[in-house]
């Protein structure tokens, strides 16, 4: 059975990543390509054997299914499943903000209007207590001046 020798280009097919961090990795991981010494042109394409893309798939933590011949990959689903698992919590997080901000909102209002009429209240009253106040200095004054009044007289006036 003949070696599948893959390129960069198919390397980032088959694994389902970028190109850069394809070659990235391939730099990390020190793997050498097959054609390497041997390319006539520096712009041929490098090319890698089937334990290099073992190795990357691996690193990237990628399943291979090996019932066929051509390696194709399954990316693990339990990290699919986490992340969904994870924006659904978000999610919800999010909802539950969302109503406990509109219940705040309402509240603020309501208090808005409480310290409001509270406010009309307060002014009502100290108008009343004005009122009432400078109606009593009249009558004060109007006391002290039958006062006076009675001040003068005499002890026999007193019958008159």
């Amino acid at each position: 059975m003949k070696e599948k020798i893959y390129t960069i280009k198919n390397l980032c097919n088959e694994l389902n990543q970028p190109r850069q961090k394809v070659r990235r990795r391939i730099e990390k991981l020190d793997i050498k390509a097959i054609n390497e010494d041997t390319r006539i042109h520096e712009n041929e394409p490098l090319e890698y054997d089937h334990q290099a893309f073992l190795k990357l798939a691996k690193e990237f933590d990628v399943k291979i299914n090996n019932t066929e011949c051509t390696a194709s990959v399954q990316h693990r689903t339990a990290e699919e499943t986490s992340k969904d698992k994870l924006i659904k919590v978000l999610e919800k997080q999010l909802e539950e903000a969302n109503k406990s901000r509109a219940n705040l909102e309402k509240l603020l209002d309501q208090q808005q209007q409480l310290t409001l009429i509270s406010n009309k209240k307060i002014e009502l009253l100290r108008l009343e207590l004005e009122e009432k106040e400078s109606e009593k200095q009249i009558d004060e004054g109007i006391n002290k001046e039958e006062i006076k009044k009675d001040e003068k007289k005499k002890w026999w006036q007193f019958f008159r």
